[in-house]
C-alpha cells in the first residue's frame, strides 16, 4: 500500500515537472507580453506553475482507483493514464486563460473599430 501511495504522488508530479520544463519558455514569453514590467509580473508565472503542478495530481487523486490492485505495472499504467488526462486538462485550461487574455481584447478592439467606422 505504501508503494501505491508513493506512485500516486510521484508519477503525476513527474508529469507536471516535465510539462513545466517543456512549457516554461513559451509561458514566460506570454506572461511578459501580458504584464510587461509591472508589479503583476510574478503573478502569471506562478499561476501557470500552479496549474501545471496541480492538474495531473488532482486528476490522479480524484479518478485513480483508491486501492492497489497488487500488480505494480497495472497500477503504474492506471496512474499514468489519469495523470495524462490531467496534463490534457491543464493544457486546455491554460489555452483558455491565454485565449481570454490575448485574443479576446484584440477581437473587442476590432469589433469597436468596425462599429465606429460604420457610424461615420
Amino acid at each position: 500500500m505504501g508503494t501505491y501511495v508513493f506512485q500516486l504522488i510521484v508519477i503525476p508530479l513527474f508529469l507536471s515537472l516535465s510539462g513545466w520544463l517543456l512549457l516554461r519558455s513559451p509561458l514566460t514569453q506570454v506572461s511578459r507580453a501580458l504584464c510587461g514590467s509591472g508589479k503583476a509580473d510574478g503573478f502569471w508565472p506562478r499561476t501557470f506553475l500552479l496549474i501545471l503542478l496541480f492538474g495531473p495530481l488532482l486528476a490522479t487523486l480524484l479518478f485513480a482507483p483508491p486501492l492497489s490492485s497488487g500488480d505494480f505495472w497495472l497500477d503504474t499504467r492506471r496512474i499514468l493514464q489519469w495523470g495524462l488526462v490531467g496534463v490534457l486538462g491543464q493544457l486546455l485550461v491554460m489555452l483558455r486563460v491565454v485565449w481570454l487574455l490575448v485574443v479576446t481584447p484584440q477581437l473587442q478592439k476590432g469589433g469597436v473599430a468596425k462599429a465606429e467606422g460604420g457610424v461615420r
